[in-house]
């Protein structure tokens, strides 16, 4: 979990979980897919990112059941929330391990942030399970 550097409206800090990310291409042309989670404890919302030529970032609430209540894009706004997502990810290193029998891409097993490691689920593991510390042996590269 990666904090933001921001309190939203309700005076929660906020935080970004990163549940799978996933490499295309590489060197120069490389493409980070994120998908994920930010919320303040009070309020979530899905986010999917890509980090490449063309960064962008797409935030989808998550309301109560009756589909009423405060949305965290709407406290804090759209583009902000955008903004604090960019610059959280930008203070991140990707660790990269490659695919045996395969060139490009590697897949990405874990990330660093603030010298803390963590290590992403497998595939086959439900998204929900808590992130492992990452162990020896893969590389690490800046997005």
């Amino acid at each position: 979990m990666v904090s933001l550097s921001s309190v939203s409206g309700s005076g929660a800090s906020l935080y970004l979980e990163i549940r799978q990310i996933e490499l295309q291409g590489a060197h120069s042309d490389a493409i980070y897919q994120i998908n994920g989670m930010v919320g303040d404890s009070c309020d979530e919302a899905l986010i999917y990112v890509e980090l490449g030529s063309s960064p962008r970032v797409e935030i989808v609430p998550i309301c109560n059941e009756d589909g009423s209540g405060d949305t965290l894009d709407e406290r804090i706004g759209s583009s902000e929330l955008k903004r604090l997502i960019f610059e959280a990810l930008a203070q991140i290193y990707f660790c990269l391990e490659p695919v045996p029998g395969h060139q490009v891409p590697d897949r990405v097993v874990g990330y660093a942030d603030g010298g803390r490691l963590f290590r992403l689920p497998e595939a086959d593991m439900p998204s929900f399970s808590v992130h492992r510390i990452a162990e020896d042996g893969p590389f690490w590269q800046a997005a």
